[in-house]
């Protein structure tokens, strides 16, 4: 079995261990010790210590995937909502965007709300054009 130090590859400019395992949705290395486990907090613990209950480990470097030490420390919940402000992520950072990810502006004609989601009118024509074959 390979070791989790022996799944990552630094990146020189920098500074985080980008981790070359299986990752999560969100991009959070997933490593399989006594269980699931998400690398950064393996990385945190085997360096730092044990992890204190209900706390958080955070990265300094906002990269899912780093799991460099050094780039990490933990945190209450209240502390990772922050920076997630912080970083303009989040609800708090969607609602300041002027357009979608592929760049159509978010205007009454081309926005729909499913709940509290914002979604683009030209996106979801385009992807059921792509699913339908159309191109």
């Amino acid at each position: 079995m390979i070791h989790w130090t022996e799944r990552y590859i630094p990146e020189p400019n920098s500074g985080c261990w980008l981790w070359l395992g299986s990752v999560d949705a969100l991009g959070y290395g997933k490593v399989n010790v006594q269980g699931h486990y998400l690398a950064h907090r393996l990385a945190y613990a085997e360096t730092y210590g044990e992890i204190p209950e209900g706390l958080y480990i955070l990265h300094k470097c906002d990269v899912p995937s780093c799991i460099n030490p050094e780039h990490l420390y933990a945190g209450e919940q209240q502390d990772n909502m922050n920076d997630m402000v912080a970083r303009g992520r989040g609800d708090s950072g969607w609602r300041g965007m002027t357009h979608c990810v592929n760049g159509h502006e978010w205007n009454e004609e081309n926005t729909y709300w499913r709940g509290k989601w914002r979604n683009c009118r030209m996106c979801g024509r385009e992807n059921a054009r792509r699913r339908a074959g159309w191109s």
